[in-house]
């Protein structure tokens, strides 16, 4: 589980100053790994389980709010989903 509690990891500095970035929390890293998880179709349950978050309703909130393309993609698929014809009983 990332807990994200942690601040700017020590090693991490140096790497960061080495590649010319800004310096780099592990925070950041979950963040990002959390919104990578939902662009890339993950399910909202398993990225709320792997982040830790106690509440589905933050995971949503924080996440999936992030991603209009993300909510426009699901309603593309439900809209598929439904059968355009009848079907000859």
């Amino acid at each position: 589980m990332l807990t994200g509690q942690e601040s700017t990891e020590p090693g991490a500095v140096p790497l960061a100053s080495a590649a010319d970035l800004p310096p780099i929390r592990l925070h950041d890293v979950r963040h990002t790994a959390g919104s990578l998880m939902i662009a890339s179709g993950s399910d909202p349950k398993t990225v709320q389980e792997t982040l830790g978050h106690a509440d589905m309703k933050l995971t949503m909130e924080v996440y999936v709010s992030m991603f209009e393309d993300v909510a426009q993609t699901s309603a593309d698929n439900v809209t598929a989903f439904i059968p355009r014809t009848r079907k000859s009983v």
